[in-house]
């Protein structure tokens, strides 16, 4: 496959602000991913009723990351050109974002 253009330095920016922006909300989601505290039973179903909606937003708010990361990646992977490492490194991504 050929390129048939260089991509525009806005395209590099906004994959690259992506990626950073990616990042930094990652962190952010798995500062707030709350954690079931209590023994097997009523107090164990209960926490985990209490603590549903938080871990709902941290959950939905990471498979948005790994799919922007994904797609952002695959955008600098084209830039890269037709290199197996960089061809075998796409695909091993994506391949662990289908897997979480």
């Amino acid at each position: 496959m050929t390129l048939s253009a260089e991509p525009s330095p806005r395209v590099r920016r906004t994959a690259g602000a992506v990626l950073i922006a990616a990042a930094a909300l990652s962190v952010l989601a798995m500062a707030h991913h709350p954690t079931a505290h209590g023994h097997a039973g009523a107090d164990m179903v209960g926490e985990l009723a209490r603590i549903g909606p938080l871990s709902r937003a941290v959950h939905a708010a990471m498979i948005a990351t790994v799919l922007a990361v994904w797609l952002a990646l695959a955008e600098y992977s084209a830039w890269r050109g037709e290199r197996t490492l960089v061809r075998m490194a796409l695909r091993l991504y994506g391949v662990g974002a289908a897997a979480m």
